[in-house]
Parts: structure tokens; C-alpha cells; sequence
């Protein structure tokens, strides 16, 4: 499930929201020594989806950027596009070593580990140590700072993972995705008092979505912690954004509490909304 869950926070490119809080290959405007407008077509044909030409075209210029990182980090993203991952891994790994100061090139490879957990058992710790690394060359880089904090939740590293939360920019921390992140943080480590009040604040952040939510689910599981999760997926229904799946799950924990009016109508507008 939470490999589903980091699926589904991706995008395939764009420019960084929120200044992080987001996966996907990057395209930084700052590749270290990037020349004329050649890379630039580059990316923008893969930005267009057209992978075949893109590569057609940086092949034709090796010759000229075989010192450029830039070029390795094109060509990762089309290796990455093309779902060759070793090849993606090479690249990328070569243009942080021309450029160790490369930031998107971590991003990106960083972002290539994350996406090939199935391919590569050990993925998920290459991730970690990538964005650590990054975070050595810019401690406050609010993206490796979020997805060591994603990592650390999942290796049950939980203090450590609020620690780097606590690194992320005030607005940043306010965000859905760190509110849901440091809910499952602070369940993991059994701190209800401080669990209570940032599920208050989750429910009432203008960003809030169901990924989010059924992200943080698994951690609350049992005793008290059942309440939070049905006043969790209360707040998605209320403001309409519940899925026939996140109904069912409330419609579950409504039952084991013996709710069976909220059981019944909310399984009604799961047929509502199925069809059936």
C-alpha cells in the first residue's frame, strides 16, 4: 500500500511545487555549465512526450556536451522515460560527479530509486543516502529535507523523520503531505497528545486530499487511535473529497464501533456512487 501511495504523489515532469513536496524528474534551470539552446530543445521535446527524438537529438551532440552534466542528466531522464533503469542510474550518477553541486540531478536520481522499489531491493536506501548527500551540499533544501522524512518514516526512523520535517519552511510544515507525514510520525512513536492536534490541523488544511489520508491510515490502527482515522476520513467525506474505497473503509471502522446508521448510509453513497 505504501508503495501504491508514493505512486500516486508522482508526476511524470514539472517544475518543483511548493518548492518540494513533489516527485517527479526534474529539469533545473541551474545545470552547472549547461551551454547553448541544444539542451534545452532536448527537454523540451521530452517535456512533449517525444522520447524517441529526444534522444535522436542528443545523440547527435555527444560529441559537442561530453563534459557537460547537463547532457548526463537529459539523458538520464529519456533512459529513466524509457524504463531503463540502470542505464538512467549511470547517467545521473555521472552528472552529480562532474557537478557535485548539481541539485537536480539528485532530485532525479533520487526520485529514479523511489520509482524502482520492484526493480531494485535496495532502492529505497539509495534514495536516503542520495538526498542525504544532497542535504550535505544544501542543508535546507526543502525537497530532500520532505522525502528524507518519507524515507525515515518507512524505515520506522520516526524521530528522525520529524526531525527533518522540522527543517522544512513554516508554510511548508502546514502542507497536507507534512501534516499527514508528521500524524504518522507521531503515531509511530505513541505521542497522542501531539498526534490529536495536528490531525486538527490536517482536517482543516485547504490542501487536504485522500491521498494524504490514507497515507497516514496504516499507522493508526489500533485502541484510540481508531477515532482519529474515522475523523480523518469523516473530514474527506465532508468536504467531498472521499472516494467509494475511503467510504467503504469508514463504513468498516463505523461497524467495528457498532455505528450502524453511519455504517448503512455511508455504504449507501458508496452504491451512490458505484452505481450499483
Amino acid at each position: 500500500m505504501r508503495e501504491e501511495l508514493i505512486r500516486l504523489r508522482k508526476t511524470l515532469v514539472g517544475t518543483l511545487i511548493l518548492a518540494g513536496l513533489f516527485q517527479g524528474l526534474s529539469f533545473p534551470q541551474s545545470a552547472p555549465g549547461q551551454p547553448d539552446e541544444t539542451l534545452k530543445r532536448v527537454q523540451e521535446l521530452v517535456q512533449q512526450g517525444d522520447i524517441a527524438q529526444a534522444r535522436s537529438l542528443l545523440k547527435s551532440v555527444q560529441g559537442k556536451f561530453a563534459r557537460e552534466p547537463g547532457y548526463y542528466n537529459l539523458l538520464g531522464v529519456i533512459e529513466a522515460r524509457d524504463g531503463n533503469y540502470g542505464a538512467a542510474e549511470t547517467n545521473f550518477r555521472q552528472a552529480i560527479q562532474m557537478a557535485p553541486d548539481f541539485t537536480g540531478a539528485y532530485l532525479n536520481l533520487g526520485h529514479l530509486y523511489q520509482d524502482n522499489v520492484a526493480k531494485d531491493p535496495k532502492a529505497l536506501q539509495k534514495a536516503l543516502e542520495t538526498y542525504q548527500r544532497l542535504l550535505r551540499v544544501d542543508p535546507s533544501h526543502i525537497e530532500a529535507n520532505y522525502q528524507s522524512a518519507v524515507l525515515l518514516e518507512r524505515q520506522g526512523s520516526f524521530k528522525a523523520s520529524l526531525d527533518h520535517l522540522a527543517r522544512l519552511p513554516s508554510a511548508a510544515q502546514e502542507r497536507a503531505q507534512a501534516l499527514a507525514l508528521r500524524l504518522a510520525n507521531l503515531a509511530g512513536l505513541g505521542d497522542q497528545p501531539q498526534a490529536e492536534d495536528v490531525v486538527k490541523r490536517l482536517l482543516a488544511s485547504p490542501d487536504l486530499n485522500e491521498t494524504d489520508v490514507l497515507s497516514v491510515l496504516p499507522q493508526l490502527k489500533s485502541g484510540s487511535q481508531d477515532d482519529q482515522s474515522v475523523r480523518l476520513l469523516e473530514g474527506l467525506a465532508t468536504r467531498n473529497l472521499a472516494s467509494s474505497g475511503s467510504l467503504q473503509q469508514l463504513a468498516k471502522l463505523y461497524k467495528q464501533q457498532k455505528r450502524w446508521h453511519e455504517a448503512r448510509s455511508t455504504l449507501e453513497k458508496v452504491a451512490q456512487i458505484e452505481g450499483n
